[in-house]
């Protein structure tokens, strides 16, 4: 198990697959705390229909990683008790993946702790711009997680993640087309 730590904020990066889900569901769930957040500051019915919606979508996708993580977690334990015993898998050294995991992580900190702060919550153009970018984000944090996972599987589950999140954010950009953003090319995944 290894640990990062970025100011308050910090995660375990662990080795079974259902840890990864529930990692994954973290992340989520610690941006759909963004999204309510920008909902109640927000200061037109525009505005809130538009964090109200992605923030809907976040929370699904968390529920949906949980159940995934609930799933792993139950196989985990019916392999437990088929081997008699827990089989510990050789973890890898992952150091240099790590740095660079570690650089991913603060930038989304900063946008957990910052961003918002400073976001003109009357400005449905902004709002929508900034639930872009804070999904992009995660996109990437979770792709990053992908490139750190050893073993294929958990890789290809990181992977269903990033679909996931991907397939969502660009139902959610259809559904406010009309606010495009200036830096549309940052959001593209």
């Amino acid at each position: 198990m290894t640990e990062i730590y970025c100011d308050s904020f910090s995660m375990l990066i662990r080795s079974s697959l259902s840890e990864k889900y529930g990692l994954g569901a973290s992340l989520t769930r610690k941006c759909s705390e963004l999204f309510s957040s920008l909902l109640d500051q927000c200061q037109t019915k525009e505005c809130c229909e538009i964090a109200a919606e992605f923030l809907a979508h976040t929370e699904a996708e968390a529920d949906e990683l949980e159940e995934l993580r609930r799933y792993e977690l139950n196989c985990e334990y019916a392999r437990f008790f088929r081997s008699r015993g827990l089989k510990l898998e050789p973890s890898g050294d992952i150091e240099a993946r790590m740095e660079k995991l570690q650089n991913e992580i603060e930038r989304l900190h900063k946008i957990f702790s910052q961003s918002l702060t400073y976001l003109v919550k009357s400005d449905s153009k902004e709002v929508y711009s900034y639930c872009l970018q804070l999904r992009h984000e995660l996109t990437m944090i979770i792709t990053m997680l992908s490139e750190v996972s050893e073993q294929e599987n958990q890789q290809k589950a990181f992977q269903d993640i990033v679909e996931l999140l991907q397939r969502d954010t660009t139902s959610l950009a259809n559904n406010f087309y009309q606010y495009p953003c200036e830096n549309s090319h940052i959001y593209a995944m």
